[in-house]
């Protein structure tokens, strides 16, 4: 008698089955699986991009909460966390675009070649990007700077305004920026000469996290979203929902355990249903950018 496998929802300590499932069926999955999973291996390096822009703009809101519920909010103390730890999470926050850029021009280029069409089109939309935005081009090079220099040199206004609340403005000087760093290049030291006044930080990173979804999204739609979208499907509908909790996996029992009088061994493997919702995502994401013309 051959191993019984089941398709089953787990709920606490309690496992219920939703059917059999048969060899070729179960061959079939692990095919769609091994897309879903590859697809979430590369969507990873975007979500450390948006996780680490995610915990920038959190600590924003963190520290205008507590400035505005300090007794002493003229204490030097209270702006320590706002100037270092800011400075810090911008510097994650450089770390990871560096990584999803340079990650997915290898990825690309091993794939499918140096000399394919796809590592061709990842570098015109990463000059695009470049060309047309000084958010991505100066903090691109931003990146290097911290390599040579350290902490980028965050300075900040508040505004308290009692009844209304506190504004927070995040900036960096283009004359400190020139000052301490000469390896800028011709288009970024250009654009930090004609500034006429301090760079502000938040607008910057805003812009620049919509460039690395766009590279990305344009990216998906030419390699990936046909074969990701017919595996998401099917997954989906061989669980029954296009919305999965991460309940769902395959109960594996075997034969002897029916002859046995004692405690029984299983098996269970678990569906990968968050690469599933991070499908999800990056569709609602690419469907917003097309709606607004973006892509």
């Amino acid at each position: 008698m051959a191993d019984s496998r089941e398709l089953a929802k787990v709920i606490g300590n309690t496992v219920s089955s939703m059917g059999e499932v048969d060899d070729i069926q179960y061959k079939e999955y692990q095919e769609h699986r091994n897309v879903i999973r590859a697809f979430s291996n590369e969507f990873d390096l975007l979500r450390m991009v948006v996780e680490s822009y995610d915990d920038f703009m959190s600590h924003l809101e963190k520290v205008a909460e507590n400035l505005a519920s300090a007794k002493e909010m003229l204490n030097q103390s209270v702006f320590d966390p706002l100037a270092f730890t800011s400075g810090r999470l911008l510097l994650s926050y450089l770390a990871a675009t560096r990584t999803f850029l340079d990650h997915t021009q290898t990825s690309l280029a091993r794939e499918y070649g140096k000399k394919s069409d796809q590592l061709a089109y990842f570098k015109l939309l990463t000059a695009r990007e470049h060309d047309e935005r000084i958010s991505y081009r100066l903090l691109y090079k931003l990146r290097n700077y911290v390599q040579h220099c350290g902490i980028p040199p965050v300075e900040f206004a508040v505004q308290h305004e009692p009844g209304v609340g506190i504004n927070i403005d995040l900036t960096m000087s283009p004359g400190t920026l020139l000052s301490v760093y000469d390896e800028w290049g011709a288009f970024v030291k250009k654009d930090l000469q004609e500034c006429e006044g301090p760079i502000y930080l938040v607008g910057i990173v805003d812009e620049n996290l919509e460039s690395l979804k766009r590279i990305y999204l344009s990216l998906y739609v030419s390699n990936k979203a046909t074969v990701v979208r017919q595996s998401y499907s099917w997954v989906c509908q061989l669980i029954g929902t296009n919305s999965p909790e991460d309940i769902f996996c395959f109960f594996n029992t075997p034969a002897e355990a029916g002859a046995r009088t004692g405690p029984v061994t299983f098996k269970m493997e678990w569906i990968p249903t968050q690469a599933l919702r991070q499908v999800n995502w990056v569709e609602a994401e690419l469907a917003e950018f097309q709606e607004d013309g973006n892509i």
